[in-house]
């Protein structure tokens, strides 16, 4: 089986748009993400606004703003991502790609005791993912002194990833 990144994109983006049992899978992700013991522990949680296809991130954006956390999104510019704290859920506008970002100015820059949800198509034994080939999650989490964890689907688990110099993998990967 061909496990380079292009084809493994194409492949996983059409099995997300079909999985089963998508609203239960959510919710056993949820549960877990807000259960792990880096999540409990942390002061700020780096999360992204999910696409329909995407792992549901909303109830985790309202649950950590309703439990008093920082939360704080992506912006994109000029090849690299930064975090910037969200409100409420209407503190947002569609952005770069089509993907909602918090209106904000207010930049994170100190990422003690934070937790960055990192999103990704498919992930692999190893931890490593494959994104949607931008390289901005690689980038950050080049530097990123915090905890990651990556979301995925279990049909969206595969062997092994052909992985570049610069692929970053995750501390933790939560699945349904």
């Amino acid at each position: 089986m061909d496990n380079s990144k292009l084809y493994l994109r194409k492949i996983y983006r059409e099995k997300r748009k079909n999985i089963e049992n998508k609203e239960e899978k959510d919710r056993l992700i949820y549960e877990k993400v807000i259960a792990h013991p880096k999540v409990l522990s942390s002061n700020t949680i780096l999360l992204y606004y999910s696409k329909e296809e995407e792992i549901n991130t909303i109830p985790l954006i309202e649950y950590f703003l309703s439990i008093g956390k920082t939360v704080a999104l992506p912006k994109t510019k000029e090849k690299i991502i930064q975090f910037y704290v969200m409100k409420g859920l209407n503190d947002k506008k569609l952005g770069k790609y089509n993907i909602f970002e918090p209106v904000s100015n207010h930049l994170i820059t100190d990422f003690s005791n934070s937790v960055c949800i990192v999103p990704g198509i498919c992930f692999d034994s190893n931890l490593f993912r494959v994104g949607y080939g931008g390289g901005y999650y690689d980038r950050f989490l080049n530097s990123y002194t915090g905890c990651s964890i990556g979301l995925t689907y279990r049909d969206c688990l595969v062997d092994r990833i052909k992985v570049d110099n610069y692929d970053k993998k995750v501390d933790f990967l939560i699945t349904d």
